[in-house]
């Protein structure tokens, strides 16, 4: 099973924007979607295993293994891309 993890942070405008895209595409893809903040519990845990140093950032798990992962804002088309290759 497929999941997609959004690290964001509350003043990132980019994640705001991201935020109900990648929900969307998601849901349209069947994709499992988890939003966490970069500054606390899990998210902090997160950001911190991959490395992020700037948000938004993003990663993609199968079977809960790490498949990849990226950041910076992404249009919906390229987001789909992403998720599909």
């Amino acid at each position: 099973m497929k999941k997609v993890v959004l690290l964001k942070s509350p003043t990132c405008m980019p994640c705001k924007i991201l935020s109900p895209i990648m929900k969307a595409v998601c849901a349209d893809l069947s994709i499992e979607y988890k939003e966490h903040m970069v500054t606390e519990g899990d998210g902090l845990a997160i950001s911190q295993s991959l490395g992020v140093r700037q948000v938004p950032a993003y990663a993609l798990y199968e079977n809960d293994t790490l498949v990849k992962h990226a950041t910076g804002n992404i249009s919906k088309d390229s987001l789909i891309k992403w998720l599909t290759e």
